[in-house]
């Protein structure tokens, strides 16, 4: 008997069993309802944490997955019990039921207020509006979250098309919500994807291009871009590229007619004439091979191939290498003709 009590016991724990037994470890994260009490589970990382759901009504709770009317496919859990609306294990304070409905993000809203997770945001519903999904506006103001964030609600949009992560009111500039330094809301504009503009100005994302030229800036892919006088890679200038000749390979490699770049830093001795791409770590030219931008000393080009690229092993005729480094006393030669490696280090070669 004591046996079983002891059973019940650890399976209590763990799973939580009937009853108003706390859900256990192995139970599911959320809502979990007893007899008299409600639980809401949450993850702590590699833990967890257990709490009541204070003034919930047990016998009437229940889970309900609302549906955005706003934003198509855009749903979010939210309990009720025949009182009340709760977010997250929390009771949302004088929600009215049967006009409550959720919008986007961690916002919802009744007929008498709007609601940032389970606080009440603002009563002016008659002035709500959602821009881009994270900021909340009524008459008097924008929000962030549960913050104010701007207060000039009748100037506030996003700058661009839908999915645009640039905004702006009367007088300021943001990039998401981080503020763009100097940008004139007037004259902004988008340029291309996280890129920005203004009649002094050029941005990607939240940081000026310093030096730009906005009359000649061009996006090009991969966070690349060039003016007539500069190539940048995000908003760094790669020092001494030249934009007329300048071509991007594959991120992170370029070149133009004098030096080859892994992101902003120049290849010593690449030759860009005949430079290529083997995969995304190792590249050639008709003198050298590189992995991830440095040379493998003393590498064959013409003879060199790749052993398993994840982990940094190759050889030519004569040597193996893992990264950069030579693997002395293997012989090549003995290799199977095809198919990767297993493993490589100083000490040699695992197929």
């Amino acid at each position: 008997m004591l046996r079983k009590l002891m059973i019940l016991s650890l399976l209590s724990s763990l799973f939580g069993c009937g009853g108003d037994s706390e859900p256990g470890l192995f139970s599911s994260y959320g809502y979990h309802t007893g007899k008299t009490k409600v639980w809401y589970k949450t993850s702590l990382g590699h833990s967890y944490s257990v709490r009541e759901v204070a003034g919930a009504d047990a016998p009437t709770f229940q889970v309900r997955e609302l549906s955005s009317k706003m934003y198509e496919q855009t749903t979010a859990e939210y309990g009720f019990d025949k009182n009340s609306v709760f977010w997250a294990g929390d009771k949302i304070e004088g929600a009215d039921l049967s006009s409550f409905e959720y919008l986007c993000g961690q916002y919802s809203r009744d007929k008498n207020a709007v609601y940032y997770m389970a606080q009440p945001l603002t009563r002016d519903v008659a002035h709500l509006a959602i821009i881009g999904r994270e900021f909340v506006k009524d008459g008097a103001h924008v929000y962030f979250g549960g913050s104010i964030f701007s207060d000039d609600p009748a100037h506030f949009e996003m700058v661009g098309e839908e999915g645009s992560d640039y905004y702006r009111d009367s007088r300021n500039c943001w990039y998401t919500i981080y503020p763009l330094k100097d940008a004139d809301p007037a004259t902004i504009r988008i340029i291309g994807r996280h890129t920005a503009a203004d009649a002094k100005h050029v941005y990607f994302e939240m940081n000026e291009v310093v030096g730009a030229d906005q009359q000649t800036y061009r996006v090009l892919e991969e966070g690349y871009s060039k003016d007539a006088r500069h190539v940048y890679l995000n908003s760094e200038v790669i020092d001494g590229a030249n934009p007329a000749t300048f071509q991007l390979l594959r991120a992170p490699y370029s070149k133009d007619d004098q030096h080859c770049y892994n992101r902003t830093v120049a290849l010593a001795n690449a030759d860009p004439a005949t430079f290529q791409l083997i995969d995304e770590f190792y590249t050639k030219d008709a003198r050298s091979v590189f992995i991830n931008g440095t040379q493998i000393e003393g590498a064959d080009p013409a003879t060199f191939r790749v052993l398993n690229s994840n982990a940094g092993c190759s050889c030519d005729a004569k040597h193996a290498y893992t990264l950069a480094r030579r693997i002395e006393g293997v012989d090549p030669a003995k290799f199977p003709k095809n198919g990767e490696c297993k493993s490589c280090n100083d000490s040699g070669v695992t197929f």
